[in-house]
């Protein structure tokens, strides 16, 4: 039997980069897949041919975030096609303003507000479900700017920041639920959104934006996809059924230099 037969995982930003890839290799271990993203990407992948992991096992899911009444009716859409949730995996959004804290908007704020909420809604949202279960897995995704500082990515790195006390506290909290809470952060990833980075970073410069950040990679190089997903995986899977609180750097030795 393959190793998530069955069970039902719901997936945010599940249209690109690495929830892309989650979903992806979660349908080949032979789960039923939940995808959330926005309007506009979700409608792109019911209209792609290439997405052949895409079945009457999927349910794609439109949804713009932010408030939990609109988070409580996905949820229970999903509930309502298969019948309960066994994991989440929130992969958070990566792109955001680059620029000094003293350019910072008030605007810029109320995004880093509003997808913070969406991972607070989230969870709170498939919890009694996992409870109703007695069991469940959460993976948030997020990068390494949880760890530290970042010049001239200050809302990036406070969303970060803040998810990780998040995943921290649900784990306390839900620990004899048998409800295991854990993130997975990592270094530069080979994305479209970090392509997007690259260039807001320094605009017709993107090869040296991408060397300068190698430079702080031991490993010298971004990461893939697949090997964030391949974390990610196993603390969904059972083989990680005593891990709980944790936070897994995926990031080439990045985080052990600070």
């Amino acid at each position: 039997m393959k190793r998530f037969q069955d069970k039902v995982v719901l997936i945010t930003g599940a249209t690109d980069g690495v929830g892309y890839q989650v979903a992806k290799q979660f349908a080949q271990e032979g789960a039923k897949l939940a995808l959330i993203d926005n309007y506009q990407n979700i409608s792109a992948m019911q209209l792609s041919s290439k997405d052949h992991f895409i079945s009457d096992r999927s349910l794609l899911i439109s949804m713009e975030g932010g408030k939990d009444s609109e988070i409580a009716v996905c949820i229970d859409d999903v509930v309502q096609y298969f019948g309960t949730i066994d994991i989440l995996v929130y992969a958070s959004p990566n792109d955001c303003m680059v620029g000094p804290i003293e350019e910072l908007e008030e605007n810029e704020l109320d995004k880093l507000y509003f997808h913070l909420k969406d991972i607070v809604f989230l969870i709170k949202q498939v919890i009694p479900i996992m409870q109703r279960n007695g069991c469940g897995s959460i993976v948030a995704y997020g990068t390494v700017a949880g760890l530290m500082g970042l010049p001239m990515l200050s809302s990036h790195v406070m969303l970060q920041h803040a998810m990780l006390g998040l995943v921290k506290t649900a784990a306390l909290e839900n620990s004899q639920s048998n409800i295991r809470v854990n993130a997975v952060i990592s270094a530069p990833i080979e994305t479209s959104a970090m392509d997007r980075l690259e260039s807001k970073l320094n605009p017709g410069m993107e090869k040296q934006v991408r060397q300068d950040f190698c430079r702080y990679i031991p490993m010298k190089r971004y990461g893939t996809t697949a090997e964030v997903a391949n974390t990610i995986l196993f603390l969904a899977s059972e083989e990680a059924k005593y891990t709980t609180g944790s936070v897994y750097n995926v990031d080439g030795g990045m985080s052990a230099t600070r």
